[in-house]
């Protein structure tokens, strides 16, 4: 709106055309913090798919990085319905040439679906926490995915903790059944513990941003 700094948005005719649909090919060259993928993982992006250091690289991470912000001594907690699998983010890892500590805990009996849905948006929510911020720990804690007390108590546990500078979520839930299973009023008051205690909630916008409501009943992934 003409008040900041913020690099205007560009439409996929604006960024280019090239093998991929989109203008992707204006980013091929981009790779953030200084990383690059393994040939496995561009064999698998091929021309169609952003690998994450690129991803990076079109939010500028690069240069943060550059200027040492590169999370060094920092944790990230990652809010999480599900297990992930560690031989997934060794493998990340591997291909990237990152040596994030990763560190898991386990609440009300872990996330206990290995293998589902969650544990792949498990998985992707370390993967770019790590390429985002290479010199940081990340601990993954883990819930099961079966209802509001699971869910709140995975917060309760992070905020106790008070382990993690800063705690990234990427689940979802509708505002009207929040507001029915009392979450809003006992989050917030978590939120706030956290908050005095210097911690930063974020969370994605992602799949359905301020439309968890267009299926009652699913939290959903939302990166």
């Amino acid at each position: 709106i003409g008040l900041n700094t913020v690099a205007r948005f560009k439409t996929p005719d604006q960024l280019g055309s090239g093998p991929a649909r989109g203008g992707h090919a204006s980013l091929g060259n981009l790779h953030a913090d200084g990383l690059s993928a393994c040939q496995a993982a561009r064999s698998d992006a091929g021309s169609q798919y952003l690998t994450l250091d690129q991803v990076g690289a079109a939010y500028g991470l690069g240069a943060l990085i550059a200027n040492g912000q590169n999370g060094h001594g920092k944790t990230i907690g990652l809010y999480e319905l599900a297990d992930h699998f560690s031989s997934d983010v060794d493998a990340y890892e591997a291909c990237f040439g990152l040596s994030n500590r990763v560190s898991t805990v386990s609440v009300d009996g872990g996330g206990n679906s290995h293998g589902g849905l969650g544990t792949i948006e498990a998985d992707l929510d370390i993967e770019t926490a790590v390429t985002e911020a290479p010199g940081a720990s990340i601990i993954s804690y883990e819930a099961p995915y079966n209802g509001p007390a699971a869910a709140y108590d995975l917060w309760q546990v992070i905020v106790s903790d008070d382990a993690a500078q800063v705690i990234s979520t990427s689940f979802g839930e509708c505002e009207p059944e929040a507001e029915g299973d009392g979450a809003i009023t006992s989050y917030t008051t978590l939120f706030e513990q956290a908050a005095a205690q210097g911690q930063t909630i974020t969370a994605a916008t992602g799949d359905f941003g301020s439309e968890d409501c267009v299926v009652p009943g699913v939290k959903h992934a939302t990166t």
